[in-house]
């Protein structure tokens, strides 16, 4: 299912990793008072809750549960049978900007972690995870010509 050669993901499972965090911050329903989600990696199956950025590692060096592709336990309502042309469409027109490519192989290639040895994040590693997440984002609601990244970065 994911292709993952000694602590390396692809381009395409980080994107997802990127997108999923996104989309469960934009649904507060599924964040409880403690900040917490329930984690959908391959050992916790959605059964244990943990914060966001416990989670982003844990998806990074583990994976997501097999064949979790509709984010029910995260707010995405169920999926009905529809014609896939046009999400292919939208998915391929999302996320053009060369520099988030690079930010998250950079940030996903460092994640070493070892199984119960994990710690809280430094207030610069916090301020760099939030950056991350905010890279796809619209300067303003409704806007979707240009993302937060791509107005600095031009």
């Amino acid at each position: 299912m994911m292709a993952r050669l000694h602590w390396y993901l692809t381009k395409e499972f980080k994107k997802g990793i990127v997108e999923f965090i996104d989309f469960v911050e934009r649904n507060p329903t599924v964040i409880d008072s403690l900040s917490h989600i329930l984690c959908p990696f391959t050992k916790c199956k959605n059964r244990i809750r943990d914060e966001i950025f416990w989670i982003e590692k844990h998806l990074c060096d583990r994976g997501f549960i097999e064949g979790y592709i509709n984010w029910t336990a995260h707010g995405e309502e169920r999926w009905v049978e529809q014609d896939t042309t046009n999400v292919t469409q939208e998915h391929e027109e999302e996320n053009t900007i060369p520099y988030v490519d690079m930010i998250i192989d950079d940030a996903c290639d460092n994640l070493n972690v070892v199984d119960g040895l994990e710690e809280d994040p430094n207030p610069s590693a916090s301020r760099f995870y939030k950056l991350l997440r905010s890279t796809d984002k619209p300067l303003w609601d409704g806007y979707t010509k240009h993302t937060i990244l791509s107005a600095v970065t031009q």
